[in-house]
């Protein structure tokens, strides 16, 4: 049976039948077109990255305790959140701002409704993998993708970063923890009492793959590495 799971919530468990999934195609690149007269051809102004797109679900459900279920999740949090579906291995950070509505066929006493989701661009092949060392972690690429990941160095002291080719960052005066995220483009050390300090990092790195590793008083290294793609 086809589902889709939206921040922890099983459309399957609700009761829920996912009869089809819309939006398949690729999002659209943000391009600034000027025309400008005399000349043939339109001036591109290329930003070099994607607007959000839509993913809808075609669902049908046979109570409506399966839609107070399905009205409670949707509005249980606000932000992106991860939603994942039977149709692809692939995941998205995906936001629900629409309105939703449903069309009752009595003689079935079944609802049908579409549940839209307003989606990054990006797709990521596993966002919640983790990978743990001591000094060194090894990533691996899943195939044409990119990892803007999240680097958290468990240590005392200065320690430096090396993120192969890419270059490295010092990071001075550690007492606990330092995390790099190179998607939400924060740095800062944190304590023991969970206190936290942003820090300027000379970059935030985007990997294909290669070695990530530390030296200096370090006892472990996490990475998130958030391999995606369009």
């Amino acid at each position: 049976m086809n589902y889709f799971s939206f921040d922890g919530f099983n459309s399957t468990d609700a009761g829920l039948l996912v009869e089809r999934k819309k939006t398949y195609g690729l999002p659209e690149r943000d391009v600034e077109k000027i025309h400008v007269p005399g000349r043939s051809g339109d001036v591109l102004i290329d930003h070099g990255s994607y607007k959000n797109v839509r993913v809808s679900y075609d669902c049908a459900a046979q109570s409506v305790d399966a839609l107070e279920l399905l009205r409670s999740a949707l509005t249980a949090g606000g932000g992106y959140r991860l939603l994942t579906d039977s149709y692809s291995p692939w995941q998205r950070m995906a936001l629900f701002a629409s309105a939703l509505d449903f069309d009752e066929l009595i003689i079935n006493r079944a609802y049908r409704f579409s549940v839209v989701f307003d989606c990054k661009p990006q797709r990521w092949a596993d966002r919640e993998q983790r990978i743990t060392g001591t000094t060194s972690v090894a990533l691996t690429n899943p195939g044409g993708c990119t990892a803007t990941p999240k680097v958290q160095i468990t240590g005392t002291g200065n320690v430096t970063v090396t993120f192969g080719s890419a270059g490295s960052i010092a990071l001075a005066g550690l007492t606990a923890t330092a995390v790099i995220d190179s998607e939400a483009k924060v740095a800062y050390l944190q304590r023991a009492d969970g206190a936290r300090a942003n820090i300027a990092v000379p970059f935030f790195p985007e990997l294909t793959g290669g070695t990530v590793s530390a030296t200096g008083n370090v006892t472990q290294i996490q990475i998130w590495p958030r391999w995606w793609k369009i």
